[in-house]
């Protein structure tokens, strides 16, 4: 009976190990972070890698369940312990390569935010610069307008007072009677003329008009032409002291020099070319 109680326990399948959903399953000490593409997983269900690998293993049949656990075989704690390094390694790996990521973002958005302050500074400063100088526009266009409005208010103090302006019936009066004086004007000028015209004539007040005229005259008639001497020097008016000094009082004394002897000098000249010329004896006519 022991025999065969020995054969039928040789015989019989040896138990496998209770099944464990998740055997195999992604373990990682970060918080899963669903990528934007992926819809919102909902509160207690395991990772996609989880899953993935639960359905990589192969799931026992029911009779193959050990439900005591008597005959598990032994756990590989030396295996556990080295996948547990490699999933901390690579959760590790992981972390310092999220890490290095967000570095870069960071730098890049360091960067920009740098390129953005250095355009606000300068659009700033232009925009400054515009405002300082639409400011000193501003003051000159000020004080030009002051400038305005003081040479009025001087215009305007210095000028005379303002004439009240007449009433109507006034310059009418005024317009009639200048009108009635110019025509009296006129018809006194008529009848003056009208008189001249019919007078008779006075001979003898004629020739005293005449010599009158003869003796106004006089004065303003040239004196008649004389015989000039040659070695007597011009009569030329004398060098004005007001307007030259120095050498341009000298360069003038000579011009007058120059210009008043001019005439003798070339009366002498013409002297000696007189003089010079041989006569012409024409022979007589036979």
């Amino acid at each position: 009976m022991e025999s065969e109680g020995e054969e039928s326990a040789a015989a019989a399948p040896a138990p496998t190990a209770p099944y464990l959903g998740l055997v195999g399953a992604q373990i990682d000490d970060e918080p899963y972070s669903p990528s934007p593409d992926e819809p919102p997983r909902p509160l207690g269900s395991v990772t996609p890698a989880a899953a993935q690998s639960n359905q990589a293993t192969p799931r026992p049949a029911e009779e193959e369940y050990d439900l005591t656990g008597l005959h598990a075989e032994a756990f590989d704690h030396d295996a556990a312990k080295e996948r547990i390094k490699q999933y901390k390694r690579e959760a590790e790996d992981r972390r310092r390569k999220k890490m290095q990521a967000q570095q870069r973002e960071a730098e890049r958005l360091s960067a920009e935010l740098e390129k953005e302050r250095e355009r606000q500074a300068a659009s700033s400063r232009a925009r400054e610069a515009e405002q300082r100088q639409r400011r000193e526009e501003q003051i000159g266009q000020q004080r030009r307008e002051r400038d305005v409005r003081a040479r009025a208010r001087a215009e305007l103090s210095s000028a005379p007072p303002p004439q009240q302006r007449e009433p109507l019936y006034k310059r009418r009066e005024r317009e009639a009677a200048q009108r009635l004086a110019e025509e009296q004007k006129q018809r006194r000028a008529a009848i003056k003329a009208r008189q001249e015209a019919h007078k008779r004539i006075d001979f003898r007040s004629l020739d005293h008009e005449y010599r009158a005229a003869q003796r106004e005259d006089a004065q303003y008639r040239s004196p008649p032409p004389r015989a000039v001497n040659p070695r007597k020097f011009l009569e030329l008016p004398p060098v004005n002291d007001q307007y030259y000094h120095g050498h341009s009082m000298a360069k003038a004394r000579d011009e007058f020099v120059s210009a008043r002897n001019g005439r003798l000098a070339a009366r002498e000249e013409a002297t000696r070319r007189r003089q010079a010329q041989p006569l012409n004896h024409s022979p007589p006519h036979g």
